[in-house]
Formats: C-alpha cells, structure tokens, sequence
C-alpha cells in the first residue's frame, strides 16, 4: 500500500490530476502579499462601473522567443502562476512555477522575468537569471518592509529574498530537496531557532516586521528579516468548538491582527489565541452565511481590505468574511466548467483563482491558476484580465489559434501527422489535423456515459484519460473502466475488466496492450485479456538499491520501444525502468531516488519528474521524455541529454513523435518541432 502521494506539480496533466485533485485544491495556499492592510475599502458588487481600459504599452515575453510551430491553440507566458504578490509601486510580482521563473508586471502591463532560469529547478543565489529556484504549486510570495519580495521556495525548503533588482539571496533554510519524487513525506522540523525549515508554503507580513511562514509539519515558524527562525504555538480559544490543525492560508493586517485557515475553516489570532470565525464541514460546500452556517470548498487563499474584511479565494469564487464573520460570495461560482470570463460579477467567472492582493485603489488583484492568467477585480464590480497575460485556456474547436485547450493530457499521432488529446473534464478525445483544426474525435463534449446518467449513449465516454495509436492507426482510449479501440470509424470495447485508474496507454507492434495505473502496469492482450500485472516485486533489486520505508514503483508512463521492449517512469525512485512481457525489469535511465536535470548515462544522469511525463520514442531508437521542463533525449544505452528543441516559450508536458516530428502539448498549445540531426 502506497503513502498518499502529493504531485509537486499537479495541474499540468488532467491524468494525473484526477487522482490528487483534492490534495492539490486543499494546498493552494496563502495570499501572496500578506498584509492588504493598506488597502481602501473592498470592492462592492452590484451594478458595475466603467471598465478600465487595458494597458496600451507593449507586452514584453522574456526569457526565450514565441515558437512559430504552434500547431493549434495559443502559447501563454505564464504557464502555472501560483504565488503573488504586489510592492508599493504597483508591480505585481509572480511566481511560475512550471518554468521556475518569478515575473513582474509593471502598472504600464510591462511584463519581464525578475529573476530565475527558465525551466531549471536549482537553489543558486545571484542575480536575474542567473539565479534557480524549486518552486511548486504550495510556493507563495510577499513584499516585506524594505520592498523586497520574500518566497518560499518549497521544495528547497528555503526562504527566498529578491530585492526590486533582482538579486536573489537566501534568508531562512537549509537546502535540501524535499518534494520530488512525488510523496507527502516532509523533513520534519523539531527545532526553534536552527533556521530548518519544512516544505515552507504559506507566508505573510507580520505587523513588526518579521516573516510568518507555514510549513507541512503544522507548525508555524516566525522568520525575521535577518534570517533568525523560531517556531510559533497558538492557544485555541476554549470557546471554539472546532480546532485549528495544519493552516494552509495566512494572512495579517498592520494591527496585528492573523487570520489562518485549513481547507474549510477560518481563524482570527489575537494576542496568541486562535478563535473560529467561519467555516463548517464539508457538507456546508460553499454556503453563504454567518460563522459556522458558513461553507467553503477547499480555502485557496487569504487577503485583507483596509475595513478588515477577509477575502477567500476557493475554486472559481472569490467571497468575502465581514469581521464579525459572515460570509457573501462576491464573484465567480461552482456551477459549470470552471471557465475564465471578463465581465460584471454577476456574470464573470474564474477557472481556479489563487493568490490575491489589494492594491491603493482597491483593485483586488489575483492569480487564476487554471487559466494562466493575472485576473483583476475591480471596486465597481467588474472583473477583468490583465492584457500582459490573455486568456488563453478552454476547450473549443477550431483551427489554429481560434482552438482552445484545457489542460494537457497523454497525447498521440498517427502516421498522417493526426495528434490526439485526451480531455478527461470534457468527456472526449480530439483530433487536430495536420492542418491545425482541432475537433472531436470521440465522446460528446459534456455527456458523459455513466450509471448514474438519466440516459446512456453508446458513443459518449465517461472519463478517457489516456489515447494511444498503434501502427494501423487504430486508436485505443483508456476511459474509466474499460479499454476502447477506434478502427475504420468504428467504436469496440475490448476490455471492461477492472483496472483501476488509467494514467497512460501504449500499444505495441502486435497490438499487445500496457496500461500505467499507479502502483502497477497493467500487460493486455490484443483481444482485452490481462496477461500480467506489474509492481515492484518485479523490479530487479539492483535496480533501485535503496528503496523507500514504503516499497513501491509509481508507474507515471508507459511506452514500447521497436522491438517490443516496454518501459515504465517510475516517479517513486525518479528513474525509467526497461522490461518485456515477462523477467524482471531494470534500470534504463537515471539514478534511483537522486532528482534534478543532469545529463550522462544510468546511475550518473538525474532525471527530475516535476509534472506529469511521456515518453515518445523516434525511428532512430532514440526515447524523448517530458514531464522534466526541457524534454530530454535518452539514447538506447539509456545516456541522458538535454536537446534543443524549437518549442518556443513551451515547458511541454506531453510528448508524441508522428509524421516526422516530434509533437507536444505546451500548456494550452500543440506544437511541433523537428528532431535534432
């Protein structure tokens, strides 16, 4: 049995996401900025006021060059804002954690990277780019007194400061990576004042000046500016019925005042006591209402007006909590896709809206995650995009850059150059052609064929979270529990057996089957029988060396190479595994349980999983894996390196070869690129 497993970087596969989606939404955690004590009073919803027009100054994209080989949908520069934070001047300061990099946009719409290299998970000090950070989705952001911005860079464990120049320096930590492979395990901190930290996430401004961060192990730990540590223990108020356990959100006003939350609960903390204020149990979902009739689902962020009303992001909602704790939804809702809209608040909407801040006029300025964009809302009521970061994710057809992708899911071509997606939330596959026109392969776009539907209908799919395409080009889907093949406009079931939740697919030559589903590969015949199951039992011992308390394999992807041989990313120990349908699989490419981006061969090169990964073999034998930032090249003998791919601003999070050429999807875009001589 597996320890419950975190993905540090969840959102960027909607196959994986399906599994950790709770964890993830519960984990989006405290305000970016912290104190919003300076703010003016809060945005008021009603009838709404003129819309202020955008920016008019030029969008500057850092870092690398726009590809021109974008096949259908739109590249986006922030590709996973997840911390936020606004200075004085009115910069608004974000971090990326899918290309690693903290950006600035300027009240002009100026948009530049501040400080990080793109795509490179590291812990080096210096200044702009020259710099590397270990973000993930818990990572957030402040500005502190001087006008620096202070980040917790998670996965190192570290407190981050980079001045408005770019310099970055470590403040609080010590070094140490902690949330690769993809468990839960944190690096539990049983000290005061020895600067050790663990897995950091939320942050805020104390009204004295120092840094209150939250970290995995429940504890509180008061950092100041000079980097001394100490841990803080808050009394709960023996009137409160319920208690506080692992705050995941902070934030503070300059009177002092702190309000924390876990999931569905807030707390005010006053002279060191923690009294509830709002909340209840899940089953109050998101309810409007005073105290405990009050709901929320799954707390995303924390952020004070200057009248000390409380704003909370969850989901695609932003609500509001007067002092004395009743709670209105001000914007966005639940009902529907979680789609991003401009407009008034009673008809603007949100994908998953995160960090916020005010700024001095009271615009509430806020990261919506699921669209990749900085959304603003405004005290008129109107909710806006900033036009640094366009919306750029959905889901419709259309050529070229008028479709629209949601999320990346495992991908396939054909031999035609057809690349297919599967689209889980959506209930279908699509198909973009070679001309760029993506449409609807199969599935009917928002039926889905269940038990518990009122009507069932033989072409609609239930949840298909994996497509994969053989030499004929025949397509399979893994959808739910069954196992479905696409032939000459025909639709067959060719296995309903149980097999648990499908991550990823892979047909050989013969039509032999290989179904990544987490703990285990699941080995199918052509004609849908389960010939084998594959753990960690089957794992040569030489292989991992050193295995965790936990035994097990994390089977991410699967993929047959030509000749048959089967290949597993196993994320547990960061390393591909190399097998056939029957003997014991060994080590192919990496070094067991050591994570990062270095080249070289087996047991040298590291392999760093910092999202969902594919692996997509060429003609020549050679293996081209995503999931790492820069898709990475392995050669037959399992050497590692790093190619230079035209894939433009793109951290690509699935990968297919067809037709030729490499193809991939980067956020909300396919694109393709050539394969290196």
């Amino acid at each position: 049995m597996h320890s419950q497993r975190v993905h540090p970087f969840p959102r960027r596969s909607s196959s994986i996401l399906c599994a950790v989606a709770i964890l993830i939404a519960s984990a989006l955690g405290a305000c970016g900025g912290g104190s919003g004590g300076s703010a003016p009073a809060s945005p008021v919803p009603g009838t709404p006021g003129p819309v202020t027009p955008a920016p008019g100054a030029p969008v500057v994209q850092t870092g690398a060059a726009p590809s021109a080989n974008v096949l259908a949908g739109v590249q986006s520069e922030l590709q996973f804002p997840i911390g936020m934070a606004m200075d004085k001047a009115g910069n608004i300061l974000v971090i990326d954690a899918s290309t690693q990099l903290i950006h600035k946009i300027t009240p002009q719409g100026v948009m530049t990277a501040l400080a990080g290299s793109r795509m490179v998970h590291g812990f080096a000090d210096g200044q702009g780019d020259k710099a590397s950070f270990s973000f993930n989705y818990e990572s957030r952001a402040m500005v502190d007194a001087a006008g620096n911005l202070i980040v917790t860079d998670t996965c190192n464990n570290t407190v981050r400061r980079i001045t408005p120049e770019g310099l970055v320096s470590t403040v609080a930590g010590t070094q140490r990576a902690n949330c690769i492979p993809y468990t839960s395990q944190a690096y539990i901190y049983s000290g005061d004042t020895r600067g050790t930290l663990s897995r950091p996430g939320g942050i805020a401004l104390d009204a004295n000046g120092d840094y209150l961060v939250l970290s995995a192990d429940a504890i509180v730990q008061r950092i100041t500016p000079a980097g001394q540590v100490s841990a803080i223990k808050w009394a709960i108020d023996s009137a409160s019925t319920s208690q506080l356990g692992r705050a995941t959100n902070i934030a503070t006003g300059k009177d002092g005042v702190v309000y924390a939350s876990d999931a569905s609960r807030i707390y005010r903390i006053t002279n060191g006591v923690a009294r509830f204020v709002a909340g209840g149990p899940p089953a109050n979902g998101s309810r409007d209402g005073q105290g405990a009739a009050a709901g929320f689902s799954r707390i995303n962020g924390l952020a004070l007006d200057a009248s000390g009303n409380l704003y909370i992001t969850q989901g695609g909602a932003v609500r509001k909590m007067t002092p004395d704790g009743l709670v209105t939804t001000v914007a966005g809702n639940h009902v529907g896709p979680l789609v991003a809209r401009d407009g008034s608040v009673a008809s603007a909407t949100f994908n998953t809206v995160g960090s916020m801040a005010f700024d001095a006029q009271g615009v509430l300025t806020m990261v919506d995650v699921g669209a990749d964009a900085v959304r603003q809302l405004s005290p008129q009521g109107v909710v806006s995009t900033l036009a640094a970061t366009p919306l750029a994710a959905g889901e419709r057809d259309g050529a070229g850059a008028a479709a629209r992708f949601g999320g990346i899911g495992q991908s396939a071509v054909d031999s035609k150059g057809n690349f297919y997606l599967a689209e889980p939330d959506r209930a279908v596959v699509r198909r973009v052609g070679p001309d760029g026109a993506a449409t609807v392969f199969a599935g009917i776009p928002g039926t889905r064929n269940e038990a518990s539907a009122t009507a069932l209908r033989a072409d609609a799919l239930y949840y298909p979270t994996a497509v994969a395409v053989d030499a004929r080009d025949a397509v399979y889907v893994a959808d739910g529990q069954r196992v479905l093949k696409f032939e000459g406009g025909v639709m067959r079931t060719i296995s309903s057996e149980r097999i648990g939740n499908v991550t990823h697919i892979a047909v050989d030559a013969d039509g032999n089957l290989a179904l990544a589903a987490y703990s285990e590969v699941i080995l199918m015949s052509a004609d849908g029988k389960i010939v084998r199951r594959i753990d960690y039992k089957d794992v040569a011992p030489q292989a991992m060396e050193e295995r965790r308390s936990i035994p097990g394999i994390w089977a991410a992807s699967v993929a047959f190479d030509r000749n048959g041989n089967l290949y597993l990313a196993d994320l547990d120990h960061g390393v591909i595994l190399k097998g056939g349908k029957t003997g014991a699989f060994t080590l192919f490419a990496g070094t067991p349980n050591a994570t990062g981006q270095r080249d070289g061969p087996a047991r040298t090169g590291l392999i760093g999983f910092y999202s969902g990964p594919q692996m997509a073999f060429a003609p020549d034998g050679d293996m081209y894996l995503s999931g790492n930032g820069k898709v990475r090249k392995i050669a037959p003998d399992g050497t590692i390196s790093t190619p230079a791919l035209a894939w433009g601003l793109a951290n690509i999070g699935s990968v297919s070869y067809g037709n030729g050429k490499l193809m991939g999807m980067a956020g909300h875009a396919v694109v393709f690129a050539p394969l290196p001589r």
